[in-house]
C-alpha cells in the first residue's frame, strides 16, 4: 500500500524640518515687558561693570572662488550616456513581478463537480524551478464564456520572474491533462483538460463492527492521495470520498474511521459489484486507536524517511517502510510522541487532538531536519 501524505517594512517619520526653524526662532520665556516699561526698570546701568579693551584681530580677505572648468560637450554626452546604461542594466535586474492565469475545460462541457472543485478539492500550484522557495497556489473562478461553455479560470498573481512547474492535483478520481506544464511568466492562455466522458458507477461502503457484527452508520470515509516529484517534493491531499459519478477505470486510496474504533485503509479492488448495481466495500472496524504516521525529511525536497523508529509514549512502535509510512493500532491513544532517524530532529512531535486527525484522514505527517 502507497504511503499517503499530505507556505516591507514601511518606516514613516512623522513632524516637520520646519518644527526646528519655528522652536529657534521663537522668544525665551521671561519677565513680560509691556509698552510703558522704562529701562531703568529693566536694568540699573550702574550695575553694569565695563567690558574689558581687546586687540583688533586683523582680518584676512577671503579668496575668489576658482570657477569650475568647462566641461567639453562630446563628454557630457558620454557620461551622461553611461549614467543612462547603469540605471537600464539596474532596472533588467530589479524583480518585475506578472501574472499567469489560464482555464480548466471539461471535454463533456458539463462541470458535474464545479462547487466541489471551487471548494478545494482542485489544487494548481507552481514551484520555480530556479529558487525552491518561491511557490504559489492558484485563484478559482467559475465563468461563464461568450460561447456558453462554463469554464474554470486559475490565476497567479504577482509571480516573480523565472521558470516554473504547475502541477494540478485533486481529491476526485478524473483524469486530468496536462497535468504538468512548464511556465515562465508571463503566461495568459493556459489550457488543461477534465476528460470526464468516461463510464461511471456508484460506490458504497458496508460498514461493521469486526467483533460483533454489528451494523455501524456513522462512520467518515476520506479519500487520501500522495504525489511524490523532484521538483515539488511530497504533496498529500485528503478530503471525503466522492461516490456518486465514479470513473469506472478510476483509481481509489481510502480512509474510514469512528468514533471508538481504529481506522481501516484501502483501495478500488475492495469493492465488489452487487445485485443492485452498486460497487459496495465491506469494511470491519476494530474497537481501539490508530493512525498512519508518515515521515519526511527535506533533502532539499520533502522526501519519506524510511527506517524511521516512531515513540508512543517511549516505546518504540515499529519502523517507517520505504514509503516513510507506519500504521499503528493501540488500545487508547498515547499521550506522548518521537521519532528517532540518524541524529536528526522531528519539529513537532504532538499527538494530534481526534478533530485535527479526522481533518487529516487519520495521518499524521512528521517533518524532521538535520542537525545544525
Amino acid at each position: 500500500m502507497a504511503a499517503l501524505i499530505g507556505l516591507w517594512f514601511l518606516a514613516a517619520s512623522g513632524g516637520s524640518a520646519r518644527a526646528g526653524e519655528d522652536e529657534a526662532a521663537r522668544p525665551m520665556a521671561g519677565p513680560e515687558v509691556g509698552d510703558e516699561a522704562a529701562p531703568a526698570d529693566l536694568l540699573d546701568p550702574g550695575e553694569v561693570e565695563p567690558e574689558p579693551e581687546r586687540d583688533a584681530v586683523p582680518v584676512e580677505e577671503a579668496p575668489e572662488p576658482e570657477a569650475p572648468p568647462a566641461l567639453d560637450p562630446s563628454v557630457r554626452r558620454e557620461e551622461i550616456a553611461r549614467i543612462l546604461e547603469e540605471a537600464r542594466r539596474l532596472l533588467d535586474r530589479m524583480p518585475e513581478d506578472a501574472d499567469v492565469r489560464g482555464k480548466l475545460r471539461s471535454q463533456s462541457g458539463i462541470w458535474k463537480d464545479v462547487q466541489r472543485f471551487m471548494a478545494g478539492h482542485v489544487h494548481i500550484d507552481m514551484v520555480s524551478l530556479d529558487e525552491r522557495r518561491l511557490n504559489y497556489r492558484a485563484n478559482l473562478a467559475s465563468k461563464t464564456e461568450p460561447s456558453g461553455e462554463e469554464v474554470i479560470e486559475f490565476l497567479f498573481h504577482d509571480v516573480a520572474p523565472g521558470t516554473y512547474e504547475l502541477t494540478l492535483s485533486s481529491t476526485d478520481h478524473h483524469r486530468w491533462s496536462p497535468k504538468k506544464i512548464t511556465v515562465t511568466p508571463p503566461a495568459d492562455d493556459l489550457e488543461i483538460w477534465l476528460y470526464d466522458e468516461r463510464d461511471t458507477i456508484t460506490l458504497a461502503f458496508r460498514v461493521t463492527d469486526a467483533q460483533t457484527g454489528e451494523p455501524i452508520e456513522d462512520y467518515t470515509a476520506y479519500s487520501v492521495k500522495t504525489e511524490v516529484t523532484e521538483e515539488n517534493g511530497v504533496l498529500f491531499h485528503a478530503g471525503p470520498v466522492k461516490l456518486d459519478d465514479f470513473p469506472l477505470d478510476a483509481r481509489i486510496r481510502w480512509r474510514l474511521w469512528a468514533d471508538g474504533y481504529a481506522p481501516a485503509s484501502g483501495d478500488e479492488r475492495d469493492f465488489l459489484e452487487e445485485e443492485d448495481g452498486r460497487w459496495v466495500a465491506e469494511v470491519k472496524l476494530e474497537p481501539g486507536w490508530g493512525r498512519r504516521f508518515v515521515v519526511l525529511g527535506r533533502n532539499p525536497t520533502m522526501r519519506p524517511l524510511e527506517g524511521a523508529q516512531v515513540l508512543l509514549d517511549g516505546d518504540v512502535a515499529g519502523k517507517t517502510d520505504a514509503n516513510g509510512a507506519l500504521d499503528v493500532f493501540r488500545e487508547t491513544a498515547p499521550e506522548s510522541l518521537d521519532v528517532i532517524w540518524a541524529d536528526w530532529k522531528v519539529l513537532d512531535p504532538t499527538v494530534q487532538s481526534p478533530t485535527v486527525a479526522a481533518f487529516k484522514g487519520q495521518i499524521t505527517v512528521l517533518r524532521m531536519v538535520p542537525p545544525e
